[in-house]
């Protein structure tokens, strides 16, 4: 982040229809992060796999997520927290 900043962020999750399932304080501040095209499309690949409605659940979908993310885009995990690091509420 280029400014230091009061505000708070929160993750906020949704189930596929978009309604609000759970949330969690961030850990972190918004920050521009430099990619490209081969990474964002892994990213939608994952988001398009958590459309699955055999997915039930805001945890579910960020293990599934996380995994996905791991194994393809390695550098963007490693800014992610894991699984067992977040509370959702």
């Amino acid at each position: 982040m280029d400014s230091e900043t009061t505000g708070k962020l929160l993750e906020v999750f949704c189930d596929i229809n978009g309604r609000l399932e759970s949330w969690h304080p961030s850990r972190g501040a918004a920050k521009k992060w430099q990619t490209n095209k081969l990474v964002i499309s892994d990213l939608h690949a994952a988001i398009k796999r958590l459309k699955v409605k055999t997915i039930k659940g805001a945890n579910a979908r960020y293990i599934v997520f996380y995994i996905f993310v791991e194994q393809r885009v390695l550098d963007f995990a490693k800014l992610t927290r894991k699984p067992d690091e977040i509370k959702m509420r």
